[in-house]
């Protein structure tokens, strides 16, 4: 496993909002005990919360319009959510793909 892949991840989901203190060191995964996993785990489990609260936000939001004006609003924003969490990704793997040439 690609040091640099473990260290885009852990930057992504700090840009995606995990707390400071939720994220792990990249040698947590690589070691591969069990304690250093627990950290790991515990990111993933924060990214996946906030994950969740935005589809359940997204989600209410659209079943709450009544029109067709609403809906198209709120399927909008939730595209532009994603884009811009796809975004963050890609520019880190740009990162890390300009750092190996």
């Amino acid at each position: 496993m690609a040091l640099s892949n473990i260290e885009s991840f852990v930057a992504a989901a700090k840009a995606f909002g995990v707390p400071e203190t939720s994220l792990f060191q990249p040698s947590d995964l690589v070691d591969g005990r069990k304690g250093p996993l627990l950290y790991v785990l515990n990111c993933l489990n924060q990214l996946g919360l906030i994950v969740r609260v935005l589809y359940s936000a997204a989600y209410t939001c659209i079943k709450s319009c009544n029109t067709m004006h609403c809906i198209w609003q709120s399927l909008s924003a939730a595209s532009r959510a994603a884009d811009y969490a796809l975004g963050i990704a890609i520019d880190f793997r740009k990162k890390d793909i300009s750092k190996t040439n």
